[in-house]
């Protein structure tokens, strides 16, 4: 296994753990969640933000800000050390593959991702025993995210903010219906990280929005809205905890659930599922859910990692951004296939190519984000729906 110069995916140095991972089961990964859309469009878009949103992991950069506030005696480079000694030392075999894949592993999996929260454990009780982002003041993650993001020392994939452009104008809309009056756009979109903090990431988005509009300015249309709209970005992350005394971080790190946060694989799962039950009783609120039915909604999730293994299965359309080689790996494991591009999203997620071993799930893979924007202007045309036309959705195909 490939040891990472940080924190494992951030995969999230914020565990206590208390209570077994969520269940896993068949059903959770069965055609129920692959059915085709239809009008009106809705579309819920769901991505990781460290290596899916960014070019890189976001925690290493984070963890310089602390310092000057710190009380901590220790360095970075102790919890790194201390954290990936571990990852040696105890870090199980993964599972071994077999003769019937498919949804009869994934439980095994998603148990094994789980195995590292003994690891996790000790890396957040050392740092919460330091305190090493104690005295943070309020407003200095979201600037030091601006910083960042405005300098370029954390880049953000490449077409980010012409899907980010495309949802916003879709956000609530209504398009010509080709002869058919105006069929509604619904587009729902939001964040799910295992790091700190949606104030952080938040910040980082707001920063790399001024830098790609200053180097772009004259050389494209840079619609001003844009940027504004990222203060009503959904994001779902790990907080530190303010003392409301003093207005400063505790060094302590938020929970979710009893003594466990936004941490693992599994715990992306429950916040993926709470976030779509959120926007569905908010459609079913606005009347939005009876308007020809309740189907028709298509959920697609970006990930780059094995901590995006059971989102990526769950939605309509899995979105693996960039080449992770343990998510290769697993996913070989699963005998889900992996297709570069997204030539026939939306349509299903059978692969008949994958039949014989009994699962035929397939997910697509992207470098950057500019070919997820291509899709969403064919999906939105109808030409990425069932019984709407042909699906095209590759890069090459698409004018």
């Amino acid at each position: 296994m490939r040891l990472r110069p940080f924190p494992y995916s951030a995969l999230t140095l914020l565990i206590l753990l208390s209570k077994p991972s969520p269940a896993f089961t068949t059903q959770m990964f069965t055609s129920t969640f692959l059915r085709p859309p239809t009008t009106p469009l809705r579309i819920n878009l769901l991505l990781d933000f460290d290596s899916t949103l960014t070019t890189s992991d976001t925690l290493s950069t984070l963890a310089l800000l602390p310092p000057s506030k710190s009380t901590s005696t220790k360095k970075w480079s102790y919890f790194v050390n201390a954290y990936l000694e571990d990852l040696q030392a105890n870090l199980p075999p993964p599972p071994k593959p077999k003769e019937e894949r498919g949804v009869t592993m994934v439980k095994q999996e998603m148990e094994y991702l789980e195995s590292y929260l003994q690891i996790e454990t000790g890396s957040v009780e050392r740092i919460e025993v330091e305190r090493y982002f104690a005295g943070l003041e309020g407003g200095m993650l979201r600037e030091w995210g601006r910083k960042v993001g405005r300098t370029g020392e954390i880049g953000l994939r490449e077409g980010w903010w012409r899907v980010w452009g495309w949802l916003l104008r879709h956000q609530e809309e209504e398009r010509d219906g080709g002869g058919k009056g105006k069929v509604r756009v619904d587009v729902k979109v939001g964040v799910i990280s295992v790091s700190w903090s949606k104030e952080w990431i938040r910040g980082l988005l707001e920063g790399g929005w001024e830098l790609w509009k200053e180097t772009n300015r004259g050389k494209v249309e840079v619609e001003e809205g844009v940027g504004g709209g990222l203060r009503e970005l959904e994001i779902y992350a790990n907080e530190f905890i303010v003392d409301p005394e003093t207005g400063l971080t505790t060094g302590q790190f938020s929970r979710r659930k009893g003594c466990r946060g936004l941490w693992t694989a599994g715990d992306k799962v429950e916040v993926f599922d709470e976030v779509l039950a959120l926007w569905d009783a908010e459609r079913d609120g606005n009347g939005k859910g009876e308007e020809e039915g309740k189907g028709g909604v298509v959920t697609v999730y970006l990930g780059d990692s094995s901590t995006d293994l059971g989102c990526l299965l769950r939605a309509d359309v899995g979105v693996v951004v960039g080449g992770n080689r343990e998510l290769g790996e697993t996913l070989g494991r699963l005998g889900v296939r992996l297709v570069d591009g997204m030539e026939g999203a939306g349509r299903g997620g059978d692969d008949e190519e994958g039949e014989e071993n009994g699962w035929g799930k397939r997910l697509y893979r992207v470098e950057d984000l500019e070919e997820v924007l291509r899709w969403l202007e064919v999906f939105e045309r109808g030409e990425g729906r069932e019984g709407e036309g042909k699906i095209l959705g590759g890069v090459k195909e698409v004018e």
